[in-house]
């Protein structure tokens, strides 16, 4: 459900590359993952607020970076 609800959410598009994700594959573990925004080891909770329905390729080269913004 949570898979669904963030490819809903990103419009089918991977939150990462911004390339359609077909909905056959929002389930397919090989191919996308649920990826925190804030990296778990950075302190990232694991919320929906925190998540994101990527390519794993994408996924796996962002690793764990993250780049905090200052509000304005």
């Amino acid at each position: 459900k949570i898979r669904f609800t963030l490819w809903k959410k990103q419009g089918g598009k991977c939150a990462i590359t911004g390339d359609d994700i077909e909905a056959r594959l929002i389930y397919d573990g090989q191919t996308t993952h649920v990826d925190h925004v804030k990296p778990h080891s950075k302190g990232g909770e694991t919320t929906l607020e925190n998540a994101q329905l990527v390519f794993a390729s994408a996924n796996l080269q962002k690793s764990d970076k993250y780049e905090e913004v200052e509000p304005i």
